[in-house]
């Protein structure tokens, strides 16, 4: 911890306002695990530091020490490490998701049919009784599934059978994910890495529940997108509160070490991580931290790099076409190289005779890699589609939209790389609301430079910053190239 002002917060609303004050004005600022906050203060910072104690209490209070929980929209982090959303623990979450999608999943009957209009409209709902391992109770739960036909028809596109999709969620536990980025959310991932949920907010899931039918159409117009494959569509009625949920494809793997990670929209407009998300195990990098980490870009093969930028102009159209906006780029960069290196490092660490040392090609860690996934008794969908960790030795596409798993790529040092890449949080409509934000923004900042603005500027942005910035083209080496129709997409 710093040395310098101590403080604890009284409302946990006013901890991201202290952050960026503090960034802003240049003072260091960490934050305790029981609420305390500590700012660090020399002769440059005291009269700076002054101006920050209105933020710490209010006019009839002095400053005092109470224990305090964290909070981010409806997501609470308590003092004693529990996790609540909407006043509901997680656990509960939890395991409301698990038992909503086997009775969705299995107890429905989908007729062998053509979707039909009406089946993006269709909610069915049941009861559950869902565990709450912290109070050892169960609570009665109001469950509504949407689109049951629908979501079944796109499961069925992706070639994901009802059967591996339940026993993905409800056969072990859910992981939580940690770092739930700034909507506050709550995130699960299951353990096999296929599938990810989120809280989403009423208006998103409707917005979605709208969005289905010209979904389902671009879908089968093109399979190869890289914008979120939805599996499902959920409600969870419990204590009076609901809980949102949709089940998408998990973008970046845990098996494997993902060692960047950014979230890229194409806007300059305080477009930075915040020196708290910088110092996290796992941050979320944003554009101008991309354009400081690697401003040449990253290379990439020029039948890769077209295909790549074909797939981004097919989806950008399709965003636009819905009026949609304030989509992100997740990129995540598995460096292979430095993986090598902490292999090594490892083994000297605690050298095991029985294993032997990865080859100068780097073909020990990828057998490595493909000995974790072999490892998962229920591969049947992954063989056949090959696995998206492994597929960068030996094919580099997956069918039915299974798109870029682990593309190959270098950076300007010459260091090998993979690159993980999806099109997310795309259920944000530009209506009202969205157009005030932007004219606001737009008498603050350079109005060409904030992230809210119209759907077809929003998107060629989107596409010039991605495609010119982000990426670049570079013939690979001569080794790389005798694997280049491995690279190339479908037609």
């Amino acid at each position: 911890m710093a040395s310098g002002d101590y403080f604890h917060i009284e409302a946990g609303n006013i901890i991201d306002m202290l952050k960026n004050e503090c960034d802003t004005i240049g003072v260091y600022m960490d934050i305790g695990n029981t609420g305390e906050v500590y700012i660090s203060e020399n002769q440059n910072t005291n009269s700076k530091i002054a101006n920050l104690r209105p933020l710490l209490c209010s006019e009839e209070n002095t400053l005092r020490k109470i224990e305090t929980e964290r909070k981010l929209g409806h997501r609470r982090v308590h003092t004693d490490g529990g996790v609540t959303f909407k006043n509901i623990n997680t656990t509960v979450i939890m395991n409301s998701i698990q038992l909503g999608i086997q009775r969705s999943v299995e107890g429905s009957n989908v007729p062998d049919r053509d979707v039909l209009m009406d089946d993006f409209m269709t909610v069915e709902t049941a009861v559950i009784h869902a565990n709450d391992s912290t109070q050892n109770t169960a609570h009665k739960v109001m469950l509504k599934t949407y689109a049951p036909i629908a979501f079944q028809h796109f499961r069925d596109l992706f070639g994901i059978r009802s059967e591996h999709f339940v026993k993905s969620f409800c056969e072990v536990s859910l992981i939580e994910l940690p770092n739930p980025g700034a909507s506050g959310s709550v995130f699960y991932v299951t353990q096999n890495d296929e599938f990810i949920t989120k809280t989403i907010r009423h208006k998103e899931a409707e917005f979605l529940q709208k969005l289905l039918p010209g979904y389902y159409l671009n879908l089968n117009q093109n399979p190869q997108t890289l914008l979120p494959k939805f599996f499902g569509l959920y409600c969870y009625k419990c204590v009076s509160k609901n809980v949102r949920t949709v089940v998408m494809n998990n973008v970046l793997p845990s098996l494997i070490k993902v060692h960047q990670k950014y979230d890229l929209k194409g806007s300059t407009c305080n477009r930075k991580a915040s020196k708290t998300e910088s110092e996290k195990i796992s941050p979320t990098f944003k554009d101008l931290d991309y354009m400081n980490h690697h401003p040449e870009g990253i290379f990439l093969e020029e039948d890769v790099h077209r295909d790549l930028l074909n797939a981004i102009q097919r989806d950008c159209r399709v965003l636009e076409s819905f009026q949609i906006i304030d989509y992100s780029l997740l990129l995540g960069i598995h460096n292979v190289d430095q993986a090598k290196r902490e292999e090594i490092c490892t083994e000297h660490e605690g050298f095991n005779p029985k294993k032997e040392p990865p080859s100068a090609s780097g073909d020990g860690y990828l057998d490595n890699v493909e000995e974790i996934i072999s490892q998962d008794p229920d591969n049947q969908r992954k063989d056949e589609n090959v696995s998206s960790l492994t597929s960068h030795r030996e094919n580099l596409e997956l069918a039915k939209g299974y798109i870029f798993p682990g593309i190959p790529a270098r950076q300007a040092n010459g260091e090998n790389i993979l690159l993980f890449i999806g099109i997310i949080d795309i259920l944000q409509s530009y209506k009202l609301k969205k157009k005030l934000e932007h004219v606001w923004k737009s008498i603050v900042y350079d109005s060409d430079s904030v992230s809210v603005h119209n759907p077809r500027f929003y998107s060629q942005r989107f596409q010039d910053f991605i495609t010119k910035t982000v990426f670049k083209t570079t013939p690979l080496p001569p080794k790389a190239t005798k694997r280049k129709a491995l690279f190339r997409l479908k037609p």
